[in-house]
C-alpha cells in the first residue's frame, strides 16, 4: 500500500498511517510519503510500535517511509 501524507501536519499524517497499518494489516509493506520532519518521527514510531520494520529514504520533495512487517 502506497499513500502520500505531503502537505499535512501532524497529527493528521499519524492518524491516516495508524488507519491505514490497522486497517490494511493483511499487506506485507507500507509505504508512505512525508515532508513534514514531525510527522515522519511519529509515524516511523507508530510503525515500530506496531510490529513494523522502518526504513527511511530521503526525496527531493520530502521522505519515503517503508514498512515492513517484523518476522
Amino acid at each position: 500500500m502506497k499513500e502520500d501524507l505531503r502537505g499535512l501536519s501532524c497529527p493528521i499524517p499519524v492518524l491516516k498511517a495508524k488507519k491505514a497499518l490497522t486497517e490494511h494489516n493483511q499487506e506485507e509493506s507500507f509505504e508512505f510519503v512525508l515532508d513534514c520532519g514531525a510527522a515522519c518521527e511519529n509515524v516511523s514510531r507508530l510503525a515500530r510500535k506496531m510490529g513494523f520494520n522502518v526504513e527511511a529514504e530521503k526525496k527531493d520533495d520530502g521522505v519515503k517511509l517503508i514498512f515492513t512487517r517484523q518476522t
